[in-house]
């Protein structure tokens, strides 16, 4: 309420002043209160941003776990073979091969040095694979089904 208007409706000065601080004691209030629920409104949010950034945190933790746990696990099943046998698709085909170290070593030999790159998923570069891991078996395996989960098991290592 403005003084000039206070004065038409007949109010005295220090009436007419009080009832402009009171108007912008009003007026304040009311920004005072809007300010406060936009901070209520962003510490809300902050607080939500928290609890997610810790789920996330011991999420992440847990995979960890995890991960730290299969490696001593991995590490002390490659650790169980024999020296030669020192890595994970190494370790496979010893495991699958009857624990036969050389055998192991000779087809873990030929699936190097014929491998090309995308051999995966390529008909033609799959069958010339195959064709080195049969022949660097030699009489060993003469089974086809035999053969064929051996170079499934090939194709599920990272390594090849």
């Amino acid at each position: 309420m403005n003084i000039l208007r206070a004065i038409m409706l007949g109010l005295d000065d220090e009436s007419a002043w009080r009832a402009g601080l009171h108007e912008r004691l009003l007026h304040i209030d009311a920004t005072a209160n809007a300010r406060h629920r936009a901070s209520i409104a962003a510490l809300t949010n902050l607080q939500l941003k928290v609890n997610i950034m810790s789920d996330t945190q011991a999420s992440l933790d847990t995979a960890i776990a995890t991960l730290v746990s299969d490696n001593v696990v991995l590490k002390a099943a490659v650790e169980s073979a024999p020296a030669a046998i020192a890595t994970l698709a190494r370790k496979a085909l010893y495991d699958n091969l009857g624990q036969d170290e050389v055998l192991a070593l000779r087809v873990d030999a030929a699936i190097r040095a014929t491998r090309k790159d995308g051999w995966r998923g390529n008909l033609m570069k799959e069958r010339e694979l195959k064709r080195a891991v049969r022949q660097a078996l030699g009489s060993a395996f003469t089974d086809e089904t035999a053969l064929s989960e051996l170079m499934e098991l090939i194709r599920n290592q990272a390594e090849y």
